[in-house]
């Protein structure tokens, strides 16, 4: 597993210390093989290699832990950023295999969706300068106790 400092800045960026890899999807699969074969289905229909990154399980949650643990203060009082990470800490903590992909336009996007909508994903989050947007692919099911509060409801942060 790479070291944090290892791991490319472009798909592992934070904001405030918390994981926000801006103007890119991070899609969660529960099977390696179908993330595996996403990622080679994204290459033939038009993404450069250079915009995808595929990372493990551990990795991911080693990854999402720390930048958890170093969060700031200003992060903690915008707890919507935080509470996205600690669903996909979960995910990966279930064994779900990432695939981050860069978005540079609607165009990329639509065709992530296209692709996305015939492979079984848990999660699919994509980040924008000023949301999170959960786009409409996979179940969004989250695998443990969920961090959202008894009046709050999941939805585009």
């Amino acid at each position: 597993m790479p070291a944090p400092s290892d791991l490319p800045s472009e798909f592992f960026a934070t904001r405030m210390g918390v994981y926000y890899p801006n103007h890119h999807a991070v899609i969660a699969m529960a099977d390696g093989e179908d993330a595996v074969r996403l990622r080679d289905e994204l290459l033939r229909s038009g993404f450069s290699a250079d915009t995808l990154w595929d990372a493990s399980p551990a990795t991911m949650a080693a990854f999402l832990r720390r930048t958890s643990e170093e969060a700031g203060l200003l992060a903690q009082m915008v707890a919507s950023e935080l509470k996205q990470m600690e669903i996909l800490l979960q995910l990966a903590e279930t064994g779900c295999r990432f695939l981050i992909v860069r978005l540079e336009d609607d165009a990329q996007k639509e065709l992530l969706l296209r692709v996305g909508a015939r492979y079984p994903i848990k999660k699919a989050l994509h980040y924008q300068a000023l949301a999170i947007e959960e786009l409409p692919i996979g179940d969004g099911a989250i695998p443990g106790e969920s961090p959202y509060g008894v009046n709050e409801t999941p939805r585009d942060v």
